[in-house]
C-alpha cells in the first residue's frame, strides 16, 4: 500500500472518531451519589446541538433533544432501594 493510501485510510479513521459528540452531565452527578427518593429529579448537562439524549435508570427511560448546547429532563420519583446505574447516551 503506498503512502498516499495509508494517509487517506488514517485520515478517514480519525475523522470518524472526531464526529462523535461529547455528552457531559452536570458535575453534581457522580459515582456513588444518592438521589432524593419519592421526588422527581432533574438531570442536566451539555452536548452538541440537535443531539438526542437518552437517560436510563431503574427501569425508566427518558429522552430529550439538546437545545443551544444544553439538555435537561426529569426522572420519575424513585423508590427506596438501589444501587441503581444511570446510563446517559447520545445519538
Amino acid at each position: 500500500m503506498n503512502l498516499f493510501k495509508k494517509l487517506m485510510l488514517f485520515s478517514l479513521c480519525t475523522s470518524a472518531f472526531s464526529l462523535s459528540a461529547e455528552i457531559t452531565v452536570s458535575k453534581i452527578f457522580s459515582s456513588d451519589m444518592m438521589l432524593q427518593r419519592d421526588k422527581a429529579v432533574t438531570v442536566w448537562g451539555t452536548a452538541d446541538s440537535d443531539e438526542k439524549i437518552s437517560v436510563k435508570i431503574a427501569g425508566q427511560k427518558h429522552e430529550t433533544q439538546v437545545s443551544s448546547g444544553k439538555w435537561s429532563l426529569k426522572l420519575e420519583p424513585l423508590k427506596v432501594g438501589g444501587p441503581h446505574k444511570m446510563l446517559i447516551e447520545g445519538s
